[in-house]
C-alpha cells in the first residue's frame, strides 16, 4: 500500500516532455501571480524528456512557487515581487530553479527545513510542504538544494530564496 507517512510512497512513472510540464505549471501560476501583483517568468532551456510521476512533479513545482508567493505577500512588497522558474540540464540532471525576491528563509531553520512540521511564522502552515517536496524528489533519485538571503537585521540588503531541484535525466 502506498502511504507517505509509512514511507511506502508509490510513483506512477511515465515519460514527460519538460516543456509541456512547465507550460502546465506556468499557465496556472502566471494567472495567480498576476492577480497578486507578482511578476512570474518561466524559461525552459532544456526541452527534453524525463521519466517522472507528472502529478507529483506538479505538486513539487506548485508547492515551491506557492511558498514563494506567500513569502513575498508576507514581506508586503507584492507589487515588486518576482518569481522565476528556470529549467536547464547539467551533468545528467534536469535542473528546476525556482527563485524569488521574498524575505528569505531565516538561518535558524534552514538546517531542518525539509523535516516534517518545521515552519516559522507562516500563517496556516503545517510544516509538511517541503518535507513532501523532499520525499518526492528523493523518490525520483534527485535532490533539493536551497540558497537564501535573509535580511534578519533589517539592513535593507537584497533578500530572496532559490530552490534547485535536480532530477536524473535517465531512470
Amino acid at each position: 500500500m502506498c502511504n507517505f507517512l509509512t514511507g511506502n510512497y508509490c510513483l506512477e512513472l511515465k515519460v514527460q516532455q519538460i516543456d509541456k510540464l512547465i507550460d502546465e505549471v506556468a499557465g496556472f501560476q502566471q494567472h495567480d501571480c498576476a492577480e497578486k501583483g507578482i511578476s512570474f517568468h518561466a524559461h525552459v532551456d532544456y526541452t527534453g524528456q524525463l521519466v517522472i510521476d507528472t502529478d507529483k512533479m506538479h505538486r513539487v513545482l506548485n508547492n515551491l512557487i506557492n511558498n514563494a508567493k506567500e513569502a513575498i505577500m508576507e514581506k508586503g512588497t507584492a507589487q515588486q515581487g518576482r518569481i522565476s522558474l528556470h529549467v536547464s540540464s547539467r551533468n545528467g540532471f534536469a535542473e528546476f530553479r525556482i527563485a524569488d525576491n521574498g524575505p528569505g528563509i531565516h538561518p535558524d531553520i534552514r538546517p531542518r527545513l525539509f523535516e516534517p512540521f518545521i515552519t516559522r511564522g507562516k500563517k496556516n502552515g503545517t510544516g509538511l510542504g517541503l518535507a513532501i517536496v523532499d520525499k518526492i524528489i528523493k523518490d525520483h533519485g534527485g535532490t533539493v538544494e536551497i540558497e537564501s538571503c535573509c535580511d534578519a537585521g533589517g539592513s535593507g540588503h537584497e533578500t530572496g530564496t532559490t530552490f534547485l531541484v535536480s532530477i536524473p535525466l535517465s531512470s
